[in-house]
């Protein structure tokens, strides 16, 4: 009897694999023209992505056809006698994972709009970071709303179509032979496919490496391979908090040779010590700002009020604008400003417990300062305050304390209204005004959604300094981005002529920028990606800063203060003060990837110089000097001396 290939399986998969490539086609497409800066690319550059893309297109889906259509169809299909109802319902699953695709495309699309990346880990912190609150500020964003209704219309468009050309299937009947001779011929098809490449190594992340630029590199992954990446990384991104396994990692032998690549000896030691002081110990309030962008801060002017109050205490003190944060979420820049720590969750990880010796606040502690965070949100997120609280600080304060003090409930569902917080700020330097003190204040108003208090009235705004026309979402950010700068202005002002006005040093900086704001993945606009605000009042009868003009980042931050306020005090050297640098030799980092310096910004072993703005770049390739390829490595291998030290903490068990 003559084998029969079951031309219904085949032809359904031949449906959903070309339905399913041009969705993922067009999403490439879609942020790559939409999103991307394509007109610096290239013929060549546009066709390899386009062959890479199709690769990973069909990797995935091969996996889902394999996994969820051909298996267990065939399994089926050998059991039961009656396989017209089993052909007609994995036709339906293969439109039900099609309309999946669709989804996570659509979410893909929108998360780089917002986040400037394809998906990343960070999407599985929104749920821990309030989910409801995440989907209640993405709701207020056009693109959204966009992305919604096409979403809609879609799965109604191919509903209908998937409805129209299915076909009757009446009586269709396939002997064992030909099942299982069918299974085999396309198992070896798609799985040929889902591997992706007939070399040694599988097709994945790591081997794509189809162009020179990584963001065509990482567009050439679709959405579905982002998340199931992500969802692994994630997965894997535990601690494992060994010092043994990290140093086989790097290949080095031992801690000193770690320490040698990282670029400490004799004349810059790991433990430096601050020169002797003959001035009184100041006070010291840190703020970090939610979302707090150069950006934004630098379209100041008299017809675009962003700053409100802070405005003149911006020029009448320091201001730094050649400033980036060393991380891209709130709290990895918790970790990196106050515990050296490369990783963002430090604070929930098994090794939440632990005192660690690396802290920046026990300097201060060993000074005899009363220490003290005070955050406008909750304690509970992320650990936050059960895991600072054994880092040196004495205290920690968050909205229920604000509330208490104030007596106002705030309707933000992130934290206290930023001018209660400052409140509460002032009533703690207050109560201690008969010791020095060190204060860690974290705002939160900064946030969507973007809840204010009632009565608050909206600034008038120059939506041309931005280069965006008037828009409501675009408001509601710039007014929230107004109402936390006005209200540390308001601080200032008081603090100013006060009783601290000569005791207190204050700085202030963003925890990243305010995301969502702009498209910030063309290539000149990578230093407004990560650049955030540098702020600092310092008494007269404190050290002053030489040059503003010098490159900085969040791991300065602690360095400049011990500079400034600590005598003999010693500390781990894992960035370098501000009142040391000088224009020529300063430099900074993002990432360990991205370098900041004077003639410009570096990434993937290019530069690229500034513009006449100061703050976008020239997309011209230039040169990187041996002396910025040396910083880049050492930087690597510094953040690796932190997790050395990190590791050796928790297996001491302090």
């Amino acid at each position: 009897m003559p084998i029969r290939i079951p031309m219904e399986m085949l032809g359904s998969l031949i449906r959903f694999s070309l339905c399913s490539l041009i969705v993922l086609m067009l999403t490439r497409v879609s942020v790559l023209v939409g999103l991307l800066d394509y007109q610096t690319y290239n013929l060549s550059e546009f066709a390899s992505l386009m062959y890479m893309g199709l690769r990973f297109d069909l990797k995935i889906i091969s996996a889902f056809s394999l996994v969820f259509y051909l298996l267990p169809l065939s399994i089926l299909l050998l059991i039961f006698k009656k396989q017209t109802p089993l052909l007609r319902f994995f036709d339906t699953v293969l439109f039900c994972l099609f309309i999946i695709q669709v989804f996570i495309c659509m979410i893909g699309y929108g998360y780089y709009s917002h986040f400037g990346t394809p998906i990343d880990q960070l999407i599985f912190g929104l749920w821990q970071d309030g989910f409801k609150e995440v989907v209640l500020s993405m709701v207020v964003n056009p693109l959204v709303v966009y992305l919604s209704v096409a979403l809609a219309l879609l799965i109604i468009g191919f509903y209908f179509i998937f409805k129209r050309y299915r076909q009757p299937m009446l009586g269709v009947s396939y002997n064992r032979l030909s099942v299982l001779t069918n299974f085999i011929v396309l198992f070896f098809i798609l799985l040929l496919l889902a591997r992706g490449s007939f070399g040694s190594l599988p097709l994945s992340k790591k081997t794509n490496q189809g162009n020179q630029d990584p963001a065509l590199n990482a567009l050439a992954l679709n959405p579905l391979m982002d998340l199931y990446n992500a969802y692994r990384d994630d997965q894997k991104d535990i601690i494992n908090f060994s010092t043994n396994t990290l140093l086989k990692q790097l290949k080095v032998k031992d801690f000193e040779q770690l320490k040698s690549l990282a670029g400490y000896d004799a004349s810059y030691p790991l433990i430096q010590t601050t020169s002797k002081k003959h001035t009184q110990n100041p006070n010291v309030v840190l703020i970090m700002m939610e979302g707090w962008s150069s950006h934004i801060a630098l379209g100041q002017s008299a017809d675009n009020n962003v700053l409100g109050e802070f405005n003149q205490h911006k020029n009448q003190d320091y201001f730094l604008t050649k400033f980036i944060s060393n991380s891209y979420a709130t709290n990895p820049s918790l970790g990196r400003i106050l515990m050296n720590s490369p990783f963002g969750h430090i604070s929930s990880s098994k090794g939440k417990n632990v005192p660690y010796r690396v802290s920046n606040i026990l300097p201060f502690k060993e000074a005899g300062y009363y220490t003290q965070f005070i955050s406008g949100g909750n304690r509970e997120w992320r650990n936050t305050g059960n895991f600072y609280s054994k880092q040196g600080f004495d205290d920690f304060y968050d909205r229920t304390h604000i509330r208490g003090f104030t007596k106002i409930s705030s309707d933000n569902p992130w934290g206290a209204y930023e001018e209660d917080l400052f409140k509460f700020v002032k009533q703690r330097l207050k109560t201690n005004a008969d010791k020095k003190s060190f204060s860690f204040v974290l705002t939160t108003n900064n946030h969507p959604p973007v809840v204010l208090p009632e009565g608050f009235e909206s600034p008038n705004y120059d939506y041309e300094q931005y280069q965006m026309e008037k828009d409501e979402y675009v408001k509601e950010m710039l007014d929230a981005f107004y109402y936390t700068s006005n209200a540390l202005g308001e601080f200032l002002t008081w603090l100013k002529s006060s009783e601290f006005a000569e005791n207190t040093i204050v700085i202030a900086t963003g925890d990243h920028i305010l995301k969502g704001f702009d498209n910030y993945n063309a290539k000149h606009k990578l230093f407004a990606k990560y650049s955030v605000p540098f702020y600092a009042y310092i008494p007269k009868q404190y050290p002053q800063l030489s040059n503003t003009d010098i490159t900085g980042s969040h791991v300065d931050i602690f360095p400049t203060l011990y500079d400034l306020s600590l005598s003999e005090a010693a500390y781990y050297a894992f960035g370098n003060s501000l009142l040391q640098k000088d224009v020529d030799t300063s430099y900074a980092w993002y990432a360990n990837s991205i370098g900041l310096f004077s003639n410009g910004l570096t990434a993937n072993n290019k530069r690229y110089q500034w513009d006449d703005s100061g703050l976008y770049l020239r997309t011209e390739e230039k040169k990187v000097s041996p002396y910025q390829k040396q910083k880049m490595q050492q930087v690597y291998y510094q953040s690796n001396v932190a997790k050395y030290l990190l590791f050796k903490d928790y297996e001491e068990g302090r």
